[in-house]
């Protein structure tokens, strides 16, 4: 049998440990194991912990997406003209209440509400949902990769809040998780001189 490092997330209180384990056949079994503590995890959490959660993933990968960018000198919205760029509270008003609201109704929560008729797996729900939130960010084909992989996490966020308290609550939160996270970039894209 051919032996395989891997290692298993172990939890007890509210200290995670890891530890290492050496046979091949249970290395599918952690792995499961693993995604089944994260999933008790998530829905241990309440909203605003989980808001604070995957808005904190959030600005992380998109750190790492623009040291991305910045390393291979890449524009991700190289096709982008700004209609609003002279019109700060317009564009405040815009990016951080208007559009997290409408793609929040547009681009979760009707194709979830389709899709869970048709699609059993949450998991190629929250894909599919992704590359429609994708699609509607065509700045260029960076930013379209990018938007898949935030799509995830809010797509993520819209369901598992979904799942523990309905319709209204998913609406709620992931528009305040957008939101928050629009907010952010707003911030650092107007007054600094980094760029989200």
């Amino acid at each position: 049998m051919k032996q395989l490092q891997c290692i298993q997330m172990v939890h007890f209180g509210h200290n995670i440990y890891f530890k290492l384990s050496f046979n091949k056949r249970q290395f599918f079994f952690q792995i499961m194991e693993v995604k089944k503590q994260i999933k008790i995890e998530l829905f241990k959490r309440s909203n605003y912990q989980l808001l604070f959660i995957f808005l904190l993933i959030s600005m992380i990968f998109s750190g790492f997406c623009n040291w991305i960018f910045e390393v291979y000198n890449i524009d991700p919205k190289i096709n982008y003209k700004d209609p609003l760029k002279n019109k700060l509270f317009l564009k405040f008003i815009v990016n951080v209440l208007f559009a997290p609201f409408i793609e929040t109704i547009i681009f979760s929560l009707l194709p979830f509400l389709i899709f869970k008729l048709k699609i059993k797996s949450l998991l190629l729900i929250i894909l599919a949902l992704s590359f429609i939130f994708a699609c509607v960010h065509t700045y260029s084909i960076y930013y379209m990769v990018f938007g898949f992989f935030s799509g995830i996490l809010l797509n993520t966020f819209f369901i598992i809040t979904y799942i523990k308290h309905g319709i209204n609550k998913a609406i709620l939160f992931t528009f305040l998780y957008h939101s928050s996270y629009n907010f952010i970039a707003f911030i650092i894209n107007n007054f600094s001189n980094l760029h989200c």
